[in-house]
């Protein structure tokens, strides 16, 4: 499990509570806990206001990951990636900056993609039009995801019909994702294996 810091806003509104998920995650590790994430709507409030949350992760050793290269451009993606993370919830925008896109490679960093949502929320136009594999064939380490599976009202399977069916992906594309998936789980290697 990882647990949840909110961006609801102004990051200073509900600071107490981020802390306080930081502090419950590494009181449950020992059951099942595996790391810190910030969720919630990036265009709200800058990622880079949430720093405080990951210099608590980073008091208790905790692997996270950043929702960011959503609704926000690159720079929110950067920002994240100042906080130590090595997976990005969503990302596509990364692809609006080759030099990113670069660091995203060299880095191994993993982005944690959801293309339904994308459309839905209309930070991408179209299926066809998302950049999804373009980053993939690019050499970056991007996964798909459903993100809200009860507000989208979709399942994994679901996505991966679209990824082949409109958005030019084969099958070994996909297992390809899942590797990497596996890869970036936050959890021992022979279980990761």
């Amino acid at each position: 499990l990882l647990l949840c810091a909110m961006s609801y806003g102004d990051a200073s509104l509900n600071r107490e509570e981020n802390v306080e998920t930081v502090r419950t995650a590494d009181r449950f590790r020992d059951k099942g806990v595996v790391g810190v994430d910030l969720a919630g709507y990036e265009g709200m409030c800058p990622v880079a206001d949430f720093a405080y949350v990951f210099r608590e992760a980073d008091k208790y050793g905790l692997a996270r990951t950043v929702h960011a290269g959503d609704s926000m451009g690159p720079q929110s993606v950067r920002d994240a990636l100042s906080f130590g993370t090595k997976r990005i919830g969503h990302g596509h925008r990364s692809s609006d900056d080759p030099a990113l896109v670069k660091k995203l490679i060299e880095e191994g960093i993993t982005l944690e993609v959801c293309p339904t949502s994308n459309i839905q929320c209309q930070t991408q136009p179209s299926y066809e039009a998302h950049p999804l594999k373009r980053l993939f064939d690019a050499g970056v380490r991007v996964t798909v995801n459903t993100d809200n599976m009860v507000l989208s009202n979709i399942d994994l399977d679901h996505e991966y019909d679209i990824c082949i069916e409109k958005m030019g992906l084969s099958r070994n594309d996909l297992i390809r994702m899942n590797i990497y998936s596996a890869e970036a789980a936050f959890m021992a290697a022979d279980k990761r294996d």
